[in-house]
């Protein structure tokens, strides 16, 4: 579609009196090396996926797993080479940044 929402979004969900929530429980898998029965998948076939806070708050952006004792949190980078680290470091392709 062409873009009519923010930027160049051609859908834009908007709520300004309460939160937005997205629910799935058809599927109960994971994303494993680019196959998902995620209840839960964010795609971008081209272009990136962002996520931002404009909020001034501790924790204004969280990842959590609350899933049990075996429940983890994965950060996986799948083709990246660019070294992002500082130092004696070797390729890195996940940076973290703390300014």
């Amino acid at each position: 579609g062409t873009g009519e929402g923010n930027g160049n979004a051609s859908i834009e969900l908007v709520s300004d009196v309460g939160g937005i929530c997205l629910t799935a429980t058809g599927l109960v898998g994971v994303m494993t090396d680019g196959n998902s029965d995620a209840a839960l998948q964010l795609h971008a076939a081209a272009g990136g996926i962002g996520l931002r806070s404009t909020a001034n708050l501790a924790n204004c952006i969280q990842i959590e797993a609350d899933g049990g004792a075996n429940e983890t949190i994965s950060i996986h980078s799948d083709q990246g080479t660019g070294v992002n680290a500082k130092g004696g470091s070797t390729d890195a392709s996940i940076n973290l940044i703390s300014a």
